[in-house]
């Protein structure tokens, strides 16, 4: 299907900071791969950040299901 996903053009960083100079977080497709799992992944690390800033979790434990 013709632009599904954005484009992946060489050189790509991926995972770039999801926490700005600024002090804003920032998630989505643009931050990690770009894909939904890219998008979902960088929430993941936006949840996580603000969890560790905050004092309240320093690691989210993923929930394995057999």
């Amino acid at each position: 299907m013709a632009r599904a996903l954005p484009t992946l053009n060489s050189p790509h960083v991926l995972r770039r900071p999801v926490r700005t100079p600024s002090g804003v977080y920032v998630c989505g497709d643009h931050r990690d791969t770009p894909s939904i799992q890219g998008a979902l992944f960088s929430g993941r690390r936006a949840a996580e950040a603000v969890l560790t800033d905050q004092g309240l979790a320093t690691t989210m434990r993923r929930r394995v299901v057999s």
